[in-house]
């Protein structure tokens, strides 16, 4: 008895169903290596948020270094955890450092080192010392 030759939608159906298997299978090896590239940034975005609520907590009191985790917990982007590191440097009080971090008009005539907090390209001066950026001082007198 003669075996019957597979449809042709059947025979297609197959082969996609095979390269998806390939797919999966190939993409499964690469999935214990983001996972671990992933949690070694979050340890390292959790690592970065503990020493500045440290630090934050020391100069400033716990309010203020709550105030801190919360504000940034979820970020995650390194240049902006630096930038808050050199704030806590620069600010003189808990609720300066804030402002800073969270964006709010720059105070003292400093100009905040954080990107999410620098006034938009292209924006014109306004004469208006709340919504103008003015280069920080150099040295810090005290």
């Amino acid at each position: 008895m003669p075996v019957p030759e597979p449809d042709a939608d059947v025979l297609l159906d197959w082969r996609e169903l095979m390269d998806g298997l390939t797919t999966l299978e190939a993409r499964s090896r690469e999935w214990p290596q983001e996972w671990l590239e992933q949690g070694r940034e979050e340890g390292w975005e959790q690592g970065q948020l503990a020493l500045l609520s440290r630090q934050v907590s020391r100069r400033f009191g716990a309010s203020t270094a709550e105030a801190l985790v919360a504000a940034l917990t979820g970020g995650g982007d390194p240049a902006r955890l630096e930038a808050v590191a050199d704030l806590i440097l620069d600010c003189e009080t808990g609720p300066e450092l804030l402002d800073r971090v969270n964006g709010n008009p720059v105070r003292r005539g400093r100009a905040c080192p954080v990107p999410s907090c620098r006034k938009p390209a292209g924006l014109a001066r306004t004469g208006s010392p709340m919504f103008d950026v003015v280069p920080a001082r150099s040295g810090r007198a005290r």
